[in-house]
């Protein structure tokens, strides 16, 4: 070999005058060979699947690599490899072996590293583009459940600001991340624009699309709300303080049902229902286009 040395081949040792411990080139060689793993490093962390492996070792070898499912081959008869190879997302566990050719021992070498390679998809914003905010955010976002920080960009042309929520967004299906800031200083805008940001454990930062919205923060008021009982049929007019109302009504305690989508300033929600003999608790509730919502509650006997 290259160091001057050689072990003996095993056949020969059964000839009792070979000896085996000598050889035939200045003694046997009892050192397991040096491995070097330069890629992957040791915790370290990778933003694609594909990781270089770089290593070498002093003296011709086989050399395999273990994931946790079996010996697999590197190269064979080889002093270095520098190549890449495909490996799954998360935490990677992997045993390199060098097996030296000149007699058969063994070096081992573990790493631990992690691979985050999967892009984060931002769906379901809300929002949406030209709907209107008053101050509440949400998106879904999905294929991704490395997420180290999450931020929230908002505002107009010259005064834009960011909400950093951290890690506190959870990824995946049905899952909505939701942020709510303060929209005071944008009351009316009709062009606010907003932007979600996400970074990964390999410091990867991904952005959705902007979305331009309106804003509306101010509570809609009901300004006139009247009724009128003949028999069990109950006559309502609800005055608002905005156009485009949605009016709804609960009856003790039942869910919410829409009964007038578009009140406005000069056209209050005017609608006659029918009840069942007893006391009646009604609340009465009416929504804007943003969300912004008051009620009232009013009481009868039919």
């Amino acid at each position: 070999g290259g160091d001057g040395r050689w072990i003996a081949n095993p056949q020969n040792c059964e000839d009792q005058s070979y000896d085996c411990n000598e050889g035939g080139g200045g003694g046997s060689d009892q050192e397991p060979p040096h491995l070097t793993v330069f890629s992957p490093t040791e915790n370290g962390l990778y933003g694609d699947d594909s990781v270089q492996v770089n290593l070498e070792v002093d003296f011709p070898s086989d050399i395999f690599y273990n994931a946790g499912d079996g010996w697999r081959t590197v190269c064979r008869n080889c002093l270095s490899y520098n190549r890449p190879k495909f490996f799954d997302d998360g935490i990677n566990n992997l045993v390199f072996k060098a097996v030296k050719l000149k007699n058969d021992l063994i070096t081992e070498r573990s790493v631990s590293f992690f691979i985050d390679s999967e892009s984060p998809d931002f769906a379901d914003l809300l929002p949406r583009r030209l709907q209107y905010s008053n101050g509440v955010f949400t998106v879904e976002i999905t294929e991704e459940a490395q997420l180290t920080n999450t931020k929230l960009h908002y505002g107009i042309l010259g005064d834009m600001r960011t909400l950093d929520l951290g890690n506190s967004c959870e990824t995946g299906e049905d899952k909505l991340c939701t942020a709510r800031v303060d929209l005071e200083d944008f009351d009316g805008t009709t062009k606010l624009q907003y932007q979600w940001e996400a970074s990964d454990r390999v410091n990867t930062v991904f952005s959705s699309i902007v979305k331009d919205i309106k804003v509306d923060i101010s509570t809609p008021l009901i300004s006139d709300l009247e009724f009128n009982i003949e028999g069990s049929r109950v006559e309502f007019l609800i005055g608002v303080s905005e156009n485009d109302i949605k009016v709804s009504l609960s009856d003790n305690g039942k869910p919410f049902r829409i009964i007038c989508t578009d009140a406005d300033l000069n056209d209050p929600c005017e609608r006659a229902l029918f009840f069942s003999d007893g006391h009646h608790e009604v609340i009465i509730k009416i929504e804007d286009k943003a969300k912004n919502f008051s009620q009232e509650t009013v009481s009868f006997v039919i």
